[in-house]
C-alpha cells in the first residue's frame, strides 16, 4: 500500500547519447508497464542540445513526472574489486576508497556505486567523474529539467533484462551493446552482473570474440548460451549472423519491447535495438533488485520518494510525541480540576447541612443539584412577595376602586375577590345606564388590561340591578 501511495504514474527514460535524443515514455512502471511514447529525434548543433531538448519537450508536450537519464557507459571507470563484504549497506559507504586505487583521478573528484554480486565473488564497480556529471545535469537544467536517477546506459539494459527474466540461470547471457564508436560487452549469470568489458572503436565482431574469450579464460567451466545484440550498430540485419559466425554462440537481436505493452502494434527490429536503453530508463532502474545503479550521490543527491517516507516516518513520530504529551497534560489537568472539584462540593454539602439544617444528606456528586433545589423550595414559599412587586399591592387597588365607586351612592358592592392578577367584582346599581357609566370608569382607570362585563340583571324585589365584572390587572 505504502508502495503504491509513492510510485509514480509515469517514468520517461530520456538517452542522450550525442548524435540522437531518443526517449521512451512508460505508465504504471512498477506494476505492468506499459509503453506510451517512444521518440527519436536527430542533434543537429551538439553545441544546443539543451536548447534542442527543450524544443522537443515541447513540441511533443511533455512534462516528466518522474525522469530517469543515462550517460555513456564508456564514461565511466569500470572495476572489478576483491571485498569480502556481505553487508551491501556498509558496502555502500566503503565502496569508493576502495575503488581510489584502481583510478587514475583524485577520488574525490568521482562518484562512484556498484552493481549487486553474489557472496564471496569480486565487485563490479564504476566511478564517473563529478565535472562529467555537473555537464550532464546543466544541459538538462537547459530545458528545464532535473533527472531523479542518473545511472550508465549498459546498466539501464542490464537492469531491463533482470526486469523481464527474473527466473536464474545458471547459463550465462551476453548482452552486446552496438554502438558507433564503441561496443560493451556484458555477461549476465545467475541474475548477476558477471563481467563487462568497453571495447573503444567501431563494432569489430573479431574484438567481440576476444571478448568473450577472455570471459571463458576467467570462467573457464561457463559457456556462453546466447548472444543478445542491441543498441544503433544492431540494426544491421546481418550483425547477429556475422557475430554467429565468428564466435559460435547462437546470436539475435534483442526485442525487449515485445515483453511490455504498448499501443504500436509490432515494433520494427531496427527502432527496438535503437531504443532498448531509454526502456531500460523507464522500466528497469525502478524495478531493480536488489539496488539499482544511481549516480545521483553526494552532492548531486535528490530526495527520493524514500527519503519522504522517512520523513514521514519521523513526521508521524513527532505527531504521535505531540499527542502523547498533550494527552498527558490533559489528564493532568483534569485529575487536577477533579480534585478541586471534590473540595468544592465537600464545601457545598457543610454549607448545604448548615443554611437548611433537616435536609437529606448530600448525595456524592450531586451536591450542588441538592443546593439548587433547597434554594428553589424556600423561595416559593415567598412568590407571594414578588406578586406584589410585579403587580401593585391590594391595598393599592382597594384604594383605587373605593374612590371609584365613591361617586356613585347608587352603587352597593356586595362581593370583591382578587386572585393575583384577576379580580372578581359582584355589585347592585340603581339602573343599567349607571353599569354602562360604572364599566366606563373602569375602562379610563387605568388599572386594568381586559374589563368584561359577565351579567347584568334586574332584581324586582329591590329594584337593583345586580351587575358582574371579570378584571384582569395590568402587570
Amino acid at each position: 500500500m505504502i508502495k503504491d501511495l509513492f510510485s509514480p504514474r509515469t517514468v520517461f527514460g530520456l538517452q542522450i547519447d550525442g548524435t540522437f535524443l531518443r526517449a521512451v515514455q512508460v505508465s504504471n512502471p512498477t506494476g505492468s508497464p506499459v509503453v506510451e511514447r517512444m521518440i527519436s529525434r536527430k542533434i543537429e548543433n551538439p553545441e544546443e542540445i539543451g536548447q534542442e531538448l527543450s524544443d522537443l519537450l515541447r513540441e511533443e508536450k511533455i512534462k516528466p513526472e518522474l525522469l530517469v537519464t543515462s550517460l555513456p557507459t564508456s564514461s565511466a571507470l569500470v572495476r572489478q574489486i576483491d571485498i569480502i563484504l556481505e553487508n551491501s549497506k556498509k558496502l555502500d559507504k566503503i565502496i569508493k576508497y576502495q575503488m581510489e586505487p584502481y583510478v587514475p583521478y583524485p577520488i574525490d573528484e568521482m562518484v562512484v556505486d556498484f552493481f549487486a554480486t553474489a557472496p564471496d565473488e569480486p565487485v563490479t564497480v564504476a566511478g564517473v567523474r563529478k565535472e562529467r556529471i555537473s555537464k550532464h545535469l546543466a544541459i538538462l537544467a537547459q530545458a528545464g529539467l532535473n533527472s531523479d536517477i542518473v545511472t550508465l546506459e549498459d546498466a539501464a539494459l542490464l537492469f531491463l533484462y533482470l526486469n523481464q527474466h527474473p527466473e536464474k540461470t545458471d547459463a550465462p547471457i551476453a548482452l552486446v551493446h552496438l554502438k558507433a564508436e564503441e561496443t560493451i560487452v556484458q555477461v549476465v549469470r545467475g541474475n548477476r552482473l558477471d563481467f563487462i568489458r568497453i571495447v573503444q572503436g567501431a563494432y569489430d565482431p573479431s574484438a567481440l570474440k576476444e571478448t568473450l574469450a577472455l570471459y571463458r579464460l576467467k570462467h573457464p567451466e561457463e559457456t556462453i548460451k546466447e548472444i543478445l545484440i542491441t543498441g544503433p550498430a544492431a540494426a544491421d540485419a546481418s550483425a547477429a549472423d556475422r557475430i554467429e559466425a565468428m564466435t559460435g554462440y547462437k546470436t539475435s537481436i534483442w526485442k525487449p519491447f515485445e515483453s511490455v505493452k504498448n499501443g504500436f502494434g509490432d515494433i520494427a527490429d531496427d527502432i527496438q535495438a535503437e531504443s532498448s536503453v531509454p526502456l531500460g530508463l523507464a522500466v528497469g532502474l525502478l524495478n531493480a533488485s536488489p539496488k539499482k545503479l544511481d549516480l545521483r550521490k553526494e552532492e548531486f543527491r535528490l530526495r527520493t520518494t524514500f527519503d519522504l517516507k522517512n520523513m514521514v516516518v519521523y513526521g508521524l513520530s513527532a505527531i504521535l510525541l505531540f499527542l502523547g504529551l498533550f494527552t498527558f497534560d490533559l489528564f493532568h489537568r483534569l485529575s487536577v480540576r477533579e480534585s478541586r472539584y471534590e473540595v468544592l462540593n465537600k464545601r457545598i454539602a457543610g454549607l448545604l447541612n448548615e443554611t437548611f439544617p433537616g435536609t437529606a444528606p448530600a448525595i456524592r456528586g450531586r451536591e450542588l443539584d441538592q443546593m439548587k433545589q433547597a434554594i428553589a423550595s424556600e423561595k416559593g414559599r415567598y412568590l407571594w412577595l414578588e406578586d406584589i412587586t410585579d403587580s401593585g399591592s391590594v391595598l393599592d387597588l382597594l384604594l383605587g376602586l373605593t374612590t371609584l365607586f365613591a361617586a356613585h351612592r347608587d352603587v352597593k358592592v356586595d362581593n370583591l375577590s382578587v386572585e393575583g392578577i384577576r379580580i372578581l367584582l359582584d355589585g347592585r346599581a340603581s339602573s343599567f345606564k349607571t353599569v354602562d357609566v360604572l364599566k366606563g370608569k373602569l375602562e379610563s382607570a387605568g388599572f386594568f388590561k381586559t374589563i368584561r362585563l359577565i351579567g347584568a340583571k334586574m332584581d324586582n324585589q329591590d329594584k337593583m340591578v345586580k351587575f358582574g365584572f371579570h378584571l384582569e390587572k395590568k402587570k
